[in-house]
C-alpha cells in the first residue's frame, strides 16, 4: 500500500460570538410634598409669608450608545473528502481545497483525519504484521508502522460526520451500473466470498511485478468491492501488494 502527506492546514472549527448588550437605568427626580398650615388669628398673628418654590429640574438619562457586534467571519468546513490515486483531496464550504499526499506521509494524512473526526486509537488487527490501523464509522486509515509510505485509506460509507467520501464521483452505495459507466472493470480477482472487485484508473507502477499476470509491471488502481449490485467499500488497491 501507498502513504500520504498533508500539505494543508486544519479548518478551524465555527464560534458564535454573543453580543452584550447593557441596560441603563433611568434616573427619576423625587416630586416634593408641600404641607397645608391653618390660618391663624388676632393681631400678633404674623403676617402670612408667601414662598416661591422652585421645581428642581428632572435629570435627563443620560444617552447611551450600545456597542454594535462586529460580526465575525464564518470559518470554511469540510463538506468532501475525495479519494484520488495519490491524494485526498478535502473540499470545503467555501470550495477550498487541501491536498493531502498519501504516498508520502501517512502521519500528516492520520493528524488531518484526527484534525477533521476526532483522534482514535490505533489497533493491531493481526499480530503477525506490524500494521496499524486507525478506524472510524466511515473510513479507515492503515500503514506499516515505521514506514510512512505505505498507507491505504477506505472508505465503508458514504459520508464521515457529514462530510461527504467520494472517489471518480461514485460513493459507497453507488450501484454497479454506476460505476460500469464511469469506466471501471471487473479486476483479474473477479469475484471472491461473493464479492466483485471492480478496478478504476489503472496505471503501471515501475519497479513492481504483477501478482494477477506473473512477468508483467504491476498495476494501481481504484478499487471498488461490490456485493448485490451495491458498492459496499472503495480504496486505492494494486495487484502486486502481499499483505
Amino acid at each position: 500500500m501507498t502513504a500520504s502527506a498533508h500539505t494543508s492546514q486544519r479548518t478551524p472549527a465555527i464560534h458564535r460570538r454573543v453580543p452584550l448588550f447593557i441596560s441603563v437605568g433611568v434616573l427619576v427626580s423625587a416630586l416634593a410634598l408641600a404641607g397645608c398650615a391653618p390660618e391663624p388669628n388676632g393681631a400678633n398673628a404674623p403676617a402670612p409669608t408667601s414662598a416661591t418654590s422652585t421645581s428642581a429640574p428632572s435629570p435627563s438619562a443620560s444617552a447611551v450608545t450600545t456597542p454594535t457586534p462586529t460580526p465575525e467571519h464564518s470559518a470554511a468546513t469540510p463538506v468532501s473528502l475525495d479519494l484520488r490515486l495519490d491524494q485526498l483531496v478535502v473540499t470545503d464550504s467555501e470550495g477550498g481545497e487541501q491536498v493531502l499526499d498519501i504516498r508520502t506521509d501517512a502521519v500528516g494524512v492520520r493528524d488531518a483525519l484526527f484534525s477533521m473526526f476526532g483522534e482514535v486509537a490505533p489497533e493491531r488487527p493481526d499480530d503477525r504484521y506490524p500494521i496499524d490501523l486507525y478506524r472510524w464509522p466511515g473510513l479507515t486509515l492503515s500503514w506499516i508502522e515505521g514506514t510512512p509510505a505505505s498507507a491505504s485509506v477506505t472508505f465503508r460509507a458514504a459520508s464521515e460526520q457529514d462530510v461527504a467520501l467520494t472517489s471518480a464521483g461514485l460513493s459507497v452505495g453507488a450501484t454497479v451500473a454506476q460505476v460500469e459507466a464511469a469506466g471501471a472493470e471487473v479486476t483479474a480477482y473477479g469475484t471472491y466470498d461473493d464479492v466483485t472487485a471492480y478496478r478504476l484508473n489503472v496505471e503501471k507502477v515501475p519497479g513492481t511485478s504483477s501478482l494477477a499476470n506473473p512477468g508483467e509491471e504491476g498495476e494501481r488502481y481504484l478499487s471498488f468491492s461490490v456485493v448485490d449490485g451495491v458498492v459496499t467499500m472503495l480504496g486505492v488497491g494494486d495487484d502486486y501488494s502481499d499483505l
